[in-house]
């Protein structure tokens, strides 16, 4: 309540689930970000329900919640309201998501996959704010992917998940993000991408992501790459660029590869322009 007005000030909840991490905030105005908070995403969709209200209710201080938009990793129906698959959450799976978010905040809910809010951030608010087209890359626990185009969403029935292209390294064939993930990182090495700093490891990592890289090119042709997640920010961007480009033969100059510019809040401020296209 607005000691002022003595009105009701009411707030947007918006939230990022990846497979490790959840990160949540609050936005008065829908362009800037009240309240930051983060916490491990719980394997049980119904306990992340509830940090995420307990959460939110200590920070809302007699305010009141009116929409809530989040990205939450995996692939979902059509209409947006549950994930058919999660490699990463598959405890989440088949669960009445939206309809479960909008009982507990009695608001009104968007929802979508985590990196396709992570890359709108990135596209209209962000590195990729002054290009056309452009190709969005989560490398995180897994790899996620997706393409903007003019600040949108470039239409998929399913969305886009680059990181189970299929890919030959070293004589074994499978998912790019089984080969070059954080998971498949701390599987292979015993630790996690940042504890890790072997230059011969990164090394590796750059030419198993070289080749999902080239494919991605192939596909979507952007003008730019913006890369997201917790390995992107360990990359050398000198050498992934040279190896790509030993790859890549058809087109003539590799697009721009940077890191995101909104680092962690990239998928927060993509939550609030998803609330602007789809005026909710």
């Amino acid at each position: 309540m607005d000691k002022k007005s003595g009105r009701l000030v009411l707030m947007i909840l918006i939230f990022n689930v990846g497979g490790t991490t959840t990160k949540a905030a609050l936005s008065q105005d829908g362009q800037t970000l009240a309240d930051v908070w983060s916490f491990d995403t719980p394997r049980d969709f119904e306990k992340w329900l509830f940090v995420l209200s307990e959460e939110t209710g200590k920070r809302l201080k007699g305010k009141a919640v009116e929409k809530v938009c989040g990205g939450i990793a995996g692939v979902w129906d059509v209409k947006k309201t549950k994930i058919f698959k999660s490699p990463n959450l598959p405890d989440w799976e088949g669960e009445l998501i939206k309809k479960q978010i909008e009982s507990q905040f009695n608001a009104k809910v968007l929802l979508d996959n985590d990196v396709v809010m992570e890359g709108l951030g990135e596209a209209r608010v962000g590195a990729g704010r002054r290009k056309q087209i452009v190709a969005f890359l989560g490398i995180g626990t897994g790899i996620g992917g997706v393409k903007l185009v003019d600040g949108k969403i470039s239409p998929a029935a399913y969305g886009s998940e680059p990181g189970h292209m299929i890919i030959e390294a070293d004589g074994e064939v499978g998912y790019w993000e089984n080969f070059a993930s954080g998971a498949a990182m701390e599987h292979m090495y015993g630790k996690k991408p940042e504890e890790i700093d072997d230059v011969q490891i990164w090394d590796s990592e750059l030419k198993l992501l070289a080749v999902g890289i080239q494919n991605v090119i192939m596909m979507w042709s952007p003008e730019i790459i913006i890369f997201g997640g917790g390995v992107s920010n360990k990359l050398d961007f000198e050498k992934l660029a040279t190896l790509v480009k030993q790859e890549m033969i058809m087109f003539p100059k590799l697009p721009e590869m940077v890191v995101s510019e909104l680092g962690d809040k990239s998928g927060l401020y993509g939550a609030l322009e998803y609330i602007k296209i789809a005026s909710l």
